[in-house]
């Protein structure tokens, strides 16, 4: 079961052909998710079975489930693979719900999302258009060094030079 931590995170293009959007009311707040034993009924198929991945591709082609991009055959080929003795040929299509971007693969990612809107804006046209399709997280690491903290002259204690580092405020 995947309970969407939000209402508002419903996707409301989802064709949900197999009839498994359920509400489930908690503390007076209602919530929904797509019941994969619901999916699972309506496919033939135990989903209690399914490796743990699988359930997860299962549930985010429910949600996305559009008749374009995610059809109702992509997700039948989900349960068709089950039931042949985990071999298909179907292509099926993987849509993320969050992306998590590291600092070495990030920095250059969104120095490129923001080129991509300089030429983009460049050209007339408003470069919000240049957007991520999923949720993107960038988690910076090891590339922040911290030279003073937690007291209220923290930024007195350091300063920096001309050519842009920092150094200690100590004579």
């Amino acid at each position: 079961m995947s309970v969407h931590a939000k209402p508002s995170i419903i996707v409301p293009s989802s064709l949900d052909s197999f009839s498994c959007l359920t509400a489930l009311t908690v503390g007076g707040v209602e919530y929904h998710y797509y019941a994969l034993e619901k999916a699972g009924a309506r496919l033939g198929l135990d989903v209690q079975k399914l490796p743990q991945s699988h359930k997860i591709l299962l549930e985010r082609m429910l949600a996305r489930e559009d008749g374009e991009i995610i059809t109702k055959e992509q997700i039948t080929a989900i349960a068709d693979w089950a039931k042949n003795g985990c071999k298909s040929d179907a292509e099926i299509y993987v849509y993320a719900n969050r992306v998590l971007l590291q600092d070495l693969t990030g920095g250059p990612l969104i120095g490129d999302l923001a080129s991509m809107r300089d030429v983009v804006a460049d050209n007339g046209l408003d470069p919000k258009l240049i957007n991520p399709m999923v949720s993107v997280d960038l988690v910076v690491d090891h590339s922040v060094i911290v030279q003073a903290s937690g007291s209220p002259d923290s930024l007195k204690k350091i300063s920096i030079t001309s050519s842009g580092s920092t150094g200690s405020g100590s004579p």
